[in-house]
């Protein structure tokens, strides 16, 4: 996962890279975020990985919502 793709999932969340970096366990939260956002730093696996389950947890939200309104429709 790229910093690119690290920096669009935070935006996708809607929270600050404080708040982000707060969710990964981070010490210092926004610096750590905003080196990697910005390529400074490199991603850790640990964050790699916990960034992929947050984005396959919205997806598969999104997924249910998408088929709760085609029910609804129906």
């Amino acid at each position: 996962m790229e910093s690119t793709e690290i920096k669009e999932l935070r935006l996708l969340l809607g929270i600050s890279q404080r708040a982000f970096g707060e969710l990964l366990g981070y010490t210092e939260p926004q610096t750590r975020v905003s080196n990697i956002e910005t390529g400074k730093q490199t991603p850790s696996n640990q964050t790699v990985a916990a960034c992929k389950l947050l984005k396959e947890n919205i997806e598969l939200r999104n997924t249910i919502k998408e088929l709760k309104e085609i029910l609804n429709k129906a």
